[in-house]
């Protein structure tokens, strides 16, 4: 299967437009924009193709979230990809339903306002990662369109 070079650039755009969404989402409007972004990841067909080596990496979560007596401590792995994993691998939960990004920023960063350790969450674990994320993309897609009029989907490895 091929992908033309403006199906590339299209597909880019709005996965960009999406992750700016969710980087700029507050509490009300999380919800929404993490299913729009998700969305992205899981339907449309070159985004999918690319990431789904992310959602479908191996992870030690226990390793990742460390339980302690009063607040679970998030220690993320050294490795970028591993990370950008992570990250993906809980938006997709929260997008499934089976997580909740508010509980868990909560258990993160216990702030007495929720509003706060969302904030928080979102500022230091999840916002840096997904800009490295559309980093890696645009990368790997400006690469292979370069004279380009089609790209063929197994030269369109992130990792």
């Amino acid at each position: 299967m091929s992908f033309t070079s403006t199906e590339l650039r299209r597909s880019l755009g709005e996965f960009e437009h999406a992750a700016k969404n969710l980087l700029n989402a507050t509490h009300q409007t999380y919800q929404s924009e993490m299913y729009a972004f998700m969305h992205q990841v899981h339907k449309d067909e070159i985004i999918n193709y690319i990431l789904k080596p992310f959602l479908e990496m191996s992870l030690d979560f226990s390793k990742i979230e460390k339980p302690d007596p009063s607040v679970r401590i998030l220690e993320l792995p050294n490795d970028m990809n591993k990370q950008i994993a992570y990250i993906l691998q809980i938006l997709s939960k929260s997008y499934k339903g089976e997580l909740s990004i508010e509980q868990c920023a909560s258990h993160f960063f216990p702030e007495e306002n929720v509003n706060k350790s969302f904030y928080l969450f979102i500022e230091n674990k999840i916002k840096p990662n997904i800009k490295v994320l559309i980093e890696m993309l645009r990368d790997l897609i400006s690469y292979e369109i370069k004279g380009k009029k089609e790209v063929m989907e197994e030269n369109l490895r992130i990792l």
